[in-house]
């Protein structure tokens, strides 16, 4: 059996902070999420025409909710891919442990999605009240106190 580590409260720890899809398209690989589409027949060739088409820059000022954003790049797929199957591609593709992930978003009932899926969750009210959930959850974030 192997071993698992937990935190002082005996709750295993915390090895992965998931917030905004928004930034796996920005700043991560996401090219493994437009293959899945791909895969289910979305035309996915031009990276660019793609992020136009799901609204990228809408959700990342705002204007569209990470569901929305979500919905489009379903939409994108000519044979159905429900949202349950796309989490779950990525929870894979990211290799993420439910009781080891937090999300942190804005947005309570996205909070709640995730914590039905066995996934921590804290919503985001600002800097400090998050920093103040992430370390009650014992991760190590932010400069150390004076």
């Amino acid at each position: 059996m192997a071993a698992v580590a937990l935190n002082t409260a005996g709750q295993r720890l915390i090895r992965n902070i998931v917030f905004d899809i928004g930034w796996v398209f920005v700043r991560l690989n996401y090219l493994p999420i437009l293959g899945h589409l791909k895969a289910h027949g979305a035309e996915v060739g031009d990276r660019d025409a793609v992020m136009e088409r799901i609204g990228l820059a809408d959700h990342e000022c705002g204007r569209l909710p990470g569901r929305g954003l979500l919905e489009r790049l379903a939409a994108l797929a000519r044979q159905p891919v429900s949202l349950e199957e796309m989490h779950a591609h990525w929870v894979d593709m990211f290799e993420l442990e439910p009781a080891a992930t937090v999300f942190i978003d804005d947005r309570a009932d996205n909070i709640a999605a995730a914590r039905a899926r066995g996934w921590r969750g804290i919503v985001h009210g600002g800097y400090h009240s998050t920093l103040a959930a992430l370390r009650d959850l014992e991760v190590a974030c932010g400069r150390p106190d004076p």
